[in-house]
């Protein structure tokens, strides 16, 4: 029974290994090696897909800045994510997309050439804020409802896909013409990063292996790299901010030769976060092989004519001081310049009122002071 039962262990264990990305000998005799090299394989990369996120005990962190989080606004920062996957060398194309509680927030696709698409679920944004927030929020989008933004509004409440047209010229100033060659200023990017990794002031250690691949923990002296920086270009060893720590961590994790992970705790670099706690941030990458495809866009708006929906109420005569109002027409503009059944003390006082809201009780009354004794003068 007994060599039964070490039998099975043993067999649970080599399964559990075979399924592991890491355990790579070779990374872990040459952790330096095996990380520039995957450094140069990531330079050649024809695009890349990153998804950021970030955990911490947010209300700690929050109340070491001196502040509160509202409920629930921690759980959508635990469960959130940025991914931005796309290709920019050469034409540019990406995807972005601002994700929690399995909710897309925000969604970004950009072909270059063709007009980008934006999706915004306002319901779900809603889900994440707290009331006042959410108050101020329904305040703004109301604003741009009168500025003649209600189509975009309206998209964006339903959770739908908007295509903005741009002009056909407006990729022109992006694509070099193709008799265009680009110089060859000597300059190598990537031996500038070797030589910063093989300075004094980088440590890499390999920490073994766990279902994310092969852990190297990478050591950094500011103190040093600046030193490294210096030696490269002068200018960039004039650049580190004095409040960083004397040294911090970053890990990398490498599967089949290639960056798989990064993961770094923000909070050693800010002695106030460090107050409340870690906040971990991890990136995961890898290279992005397809193609950004584009969304059949259920709103379509025209940014010439949008813009002009927002300016074009009010115009400046260059030629003159006077401001033409052409949101009301002519024809039903009163001979003292303002609307049929507009009352402006009502507008006065309640421009004064929510100013007084906002710099305090007395706030009109230290602007009559001001106004008497600019008179005066």
């Amino acid at each position: 029974m007994r060599k039964t039962a070490l039998l099975l262990t043993a067999t649970l264990l080599l399964a559990a290994c075979g399924d592991s990305p890491g355990g790579d000998d070779a990374v872990a005799a040459d952790p330096q090696g095996s990380l520039e090299e995957a450094l140069e394989r990531a330079a050649d990369w024809d695009g890349v897909s990153a998804s950021l996120s970030a955990s911490g005990d947010w209300q700690a962190l929050a109340a070491a800045e001196g502040e509160e989080l509202p409920d629930g606004v921690a759980d959508s920062l635990d469960d959130g994510s940025i991914t931005i996957a796309g290709t920019f060398d050469g034409p540019v194309a990406f995807s972005l997309d601002l994700e929690t509680d399995g909710a897309t927030l925000l969604g970004v696709r950009f072909v270059e050439g063709d007009n980008p698409r934006v999706t915004v679920d306002l319901p779900a944004v809603r889900d994440t804020l707290d009331e006042e927030t959410e108050r101020n929020l329904d305040d703004l989008l109301g604003m741009a409802g009168m500025f003649g933004l209600g189509e975009l509004v309206d998209a964006f409440e339903d959770g739908e896909w908007v295509e903005f047209v741009v002009p056909e010229d407006a990729w022109d100033d992006m694509t070099p013409p193709e008799d265009t060659e680009q110089e060859d200023d000597g300059e190598d990017p990537f031996r500038d990063v070797l030589e910063v990794l093989r300075s004094d002031g980088v440590e890499i250690d390999y920490t073994g292996a766990d279902e994310h691949g092969d852990r190297l923990e990478v050591t950094v002296d500011p103190a040093e790299v600046e030193r490294a920086l210096a030696e490269i270009d002068p200018m960039l060893g004039t650049t580190r901010d004095e409040d960083l720590p004397e040294s911090f961590a970053l890990d990398v994790w490498i599967v089949d030769g290639e960056i798989a992970r990064l993961a770094a705790d923000l909070s050693d670099l800010d002695p106030e976060l460090d107050a409340g706690g870690p906040l971990v941030v991890v990136i995961d990458l890898e290279e992005f092989t397809g193609s950004v495809d584009l969304p059949s866009a259920a709103t379509t708006l025209d940014l010439e004519e949008m813009f002009g929906d927002v300016f074009g109420g009010m115009q400046m005569d260059t030629m003159s001081d006077e401001v033409a109002v052409e949101s009301i027409p002519s024809e039903e503009m009163p001979e003292d310049g303002l609307p049929e059944g507009f009352d402006e003390e009502e507008l006065e006082r309640e421009l004064m009122e929510e100013l007084g809201e906002e710099f305090g009780e007395d706030f009109e009354a230290e602007l009559e002071a001001e106004l008497e004794a600019e008179a005066g003068s």
